[in-house]
């Protein structure tokens, strides 16, 4: 890609910009929250360093809006164009449509992401595809906790994978803590009360959540869960009074889940989670697939 100087601006012109090259990642994307933030099936983008853009219009800066916990999209007060969006990240991706000239080759897609959300008929199938998911809009992301893609799965209607993802924590949650806590925490049937309160959130997040998502966690968790499988009697108690959770067997899992835990990025979501799942649940009941 060459070092070119692109400009570019809104319908009114108040906001305009110029963008020093070479630009990087050029692609196309149809997920919920491009569709929301520009009206449109897709919306072509392409990225800068955000010291590599300069606002020159009259109107200075764009307006904001901050549409997930990584971004802020970006558009004019004045006509209401949409211009971009500015990363938590050192980068600003412009909307190709806003250049004064975007026919520069260095400029085309050479992605696209969420092409399973363009109606049938109209499938850009003679570009790349990439299905891109919620945790890895860029092969440079995919190392972000899990969690922290919360925001942006609400925003495109993935309330399933919320509901997994919550359900998880409550579990992890469980496992992470110490005997005493966990005794009172179950109640007086622990065989019972362990599997149907938390180990099935568990084993439904291992079985149903795409794997492809976190390949990190998945080996974590799959061993959590086989670990809980092997439980023995004693584990569980042998009477109501037993706390059976002083067990040997409960230390590598409480271990482990401390450990799972700590990779998801739980601590940046706890808080929201339990109304955010109920809202997920609501969602679907009113509009089910």
């Amino acid at each position: 890609m060459t070092a070119s100087l692109y400009q570019g601006g809104c319908l009114c012109g108040q906001i305009r910009f110029e963008a020093q090259g070479p630009a990087a990642n050029p692609h196309t994307c149809s997920c919920k929250l491009c569709q929301r933030h520009s009206g449109a099936l897709t919306l072509a983008w392409v990225e800068f360093p955000r010291e590599r853009v300069t606002w020159t219009g009259p109107g200075g800066a764009p307006a904001t809006f901050r549409s997930s916990d990584s971004s802020s999209r970006a558009f004019c007060r004045a006509c209401g164009s949409s211009l971009g969006a500015i990363d938590d990240q050192p980068t600003i991706a412009l909307l190709l449509g806003c250049f004064d000239d975007n026919r520069d080759p260095a400029l085309m897609p050479h992605s696209h992401s969420f092409s399973d959300r363009w109606p049938r008929a109209g499938s850009p199938h003679r570009q790349r595809r990439i299905k891109a998911d919620s945790m890895s809009e860029a092969p440079s992301r995919c190392t972000s906790p899990l969690a922290s893609n919360v925001w942006t799965w609400y925003g495109q209607d993935e309330y399933r994978r919320i509901i997994l993802l919550g359900e998880l924590g409550v579990a992890l949650e469980f496992l992470a803590l110490d005997a005493k806590r966990q005794r009172v925490e179950v109640g007086c049937c622990a065989e019972c009360n362990l599997w149907s309160g938390y180990l099935d959130y568990l084993a439904g997040f291992v079985k149903q959540f795409p794997l492809h998502l976190a390949p990190h966690l998945l080996p974590r968790l799959q061993a959590l869960l086989s670990g809980c499988e092997a439980l023995c009697r004693e584990a569980y108690g042998l009477t109501l009074e037993d706390n059976g959770f002083e067990h040997p067997q409960w230390r590598p899992l409480r271990e482990g889940a401390r450990e799972a835990l700590e990779i998801l990025g739980w601590s940046q979501v706890r808080e929201h989670m339990p109304e955010l799942t109920e809202e997920c649940r609501e969602a679907l009941r009113r509009w089910p697939d």
